[in-house]
């Protein structure tokens, strides 16, 4: 039986459509310097939602409620070694630029606006981000 990965990451704006994104440090495991949107894996059993708020404090200090997270993508890709949910969640925050402290995983972080993020190479992230943009889906939020 294949192997599933919950993948969950969250497109944070602030106030005035700026972006929260994510540098990867140099001893992260995969695809250091990589820029990154925050978020990680879901737990076997953990509710996306919840996951996506651990990831978040976890990595940017910043405690989100996950009650008010909407989804923005979703997509299913199968590999060799299993099957890989990837979800992009969209939420905004009052105020603009919160301060956020960076965990071990990531080594920077900048507030972009939202328009640029189409020219941002954030991996396995940049179709939804992609989709996102295109269909003017941060708005809605």
């Amino acid at each position: 039986m294949a192997e599933h990965f919950v993948s969950v990451k969250l497109l944070l704006i602030d106030g005035a459509d700026n972006a929260l994104v994510l540098r990867r440090g140099a001893s992260h495991p995969r695809r250091p310097h990589q820029l990154d949107l925050p978020g990680g894996l879901a737990e076997a059993g953990e509710p996306m939602h919840k996951a996506l708020a651990r990831e978040v404090l976890e990595e940017t200090g910043l405690h989100i409620d996950s009650n008010n997270l909407r989804l923005l993508y979703a997509v299913t890709d199968e590999y060799d070694y299993g099957v890989f949910v990837r979800t992009t969640f969209g939420l905004r925050v009052p105020g603009v630029m919160p301060t956020v402290t960076v965990s071990w995983e990531h080594e920077a972080y900048e507030w972009k606006p939202v328009t640029e993020l189409a020219s941002v190479d954030c991996g396995a992230q940049q179709r939804g981000i992609e989709m996102i943009l295109e269909h003017k889906l941060w708005q809605l939020l």
